[in-house]
């Protein structure tokens, strides 16, 4: 199993709102093929990027 780390840089093209995602990446490897994988990010951050109420 392979944990990871890495941030995105995003500008909103609506906003022109700038910031900064952080993600947890887990992926399981066998034979040097990715079997299985997850993205792990706080969604609020885009949200409140976009302008957008949390439904």
């Amino acid at each position: 199993m392979i944990v990871a780390e890495c941030d995105y840089d995003v500008t909103v093209t609506t906003t022109g709102a700038r910031l900064t995602v952080r993600n947890i990446f887990v992926v399981r490897v066998r034979d040097g093929k990715i079997m299985w994988s997850r993205d792990y990010h706080d969604p609020t951050m885009l949200v409140e990027a976009l302008d957008h109420p949390i439904a």
